[in-house]
């Protein structure tokens, strides 16, 4: 959150609010308003349920609905900054357009407003057929025709986006993930999980391990964007 300069005045859109996480800390750490947005309707209502009930400023501040990506649309020039944490995955049979995408994203910013893009993007041109893109696309609920870094730094620029900061994640995002795992599985030997439970870990696991070992291929990475609107 440091680069939007974000304060108790400050509203932000974010996208890919998942079950709301994101959102309670920003507002509580800064007290920034934050409309969150996610793809996904069960997260979605997860977020909806949770924040009215982590305190009296995170309700006041904060709000996540279920967006559909297939039809972008956000309160016109309504927020100081977006921040866009993988938007472009969508839902399962939800596909974003990226181009519709940043376009709802250059609308929602006030003049001068600050964008932050985090995604995954293509290497190079990758082959859509290829069964292991194609395998951990289907378990993200993305498409396989990933965008390169080029392209979509392209497409800020050509909606008059001032592109201040390209970044590759990709090695701090593997590191936090496998740290992430170790925590979880210790957890899990001592607090034995219910057979539901165990089968959306394993369920989960599998996604992260396909992603990983297209990350360490090098053939996908997670890129940050920083960029100022028109």
């Amino acid at each position: 959150m440091v680069p939007l300069g974000l304060s108790a005045a400050a509203s932000v859109l974010l996208l890919g609010a998942a079950a709301g996480g994101a959102a309670r800390a920003v507002v509580a750490g800064l007290g920034a308003w934050i409309s969150g947005h996610e793809a996904d309707p069960g997260l979605a209502a997860v977020a909806a349920w949770r924040l009215p009930r982590v305190g009296k400023l995170v309700a006041k501040r904060a709000s996540v609905v279920h967006w559909d990506p297939r039809a972008p649309v956000f309160r016109k020039h309504g927020f100081n900054h977006a921040l866009a944490l993988e938007a472009l995955r969508g839902a399962p049979g939800q596909p974003v357009s990226l181009a519709e995408l940043l376009l709802a994203l250059a609308g929602a910013l006030r003049p001068g407003g600050h964008l932050v893009l985090v995604d995954v993007v293509a290497t190079a041109r990758l082959d859509p057929d290829n069964p292991m893109l194609r395998a951990w696309a289907e378990a993200e609920g993305r498409t396989p025709d990933l965008p390169t870094e080029a392209a979509l730094s392209a497409a800020l620029a050509e909606l008059g986006f001032d592109v201040r900061v390209t970044e590759d994640i990709s090695v701090r995002h593997m590191r936090l993930a496998v740290q992430g795992w170790k925590l979880l599985v210790r957890d899990l030997a001592a607090n034995h999980p219910d057979p539901v439970r165990a089968a959306a870990v394993v369920a989960e696991a599998e996604v992260w391990l396909r992603r990983l070992k297209l990350m360490h291929a090098g053939q996908v990475r997670l890129v940050r964007w920083d960029a100022i609107g028109r």
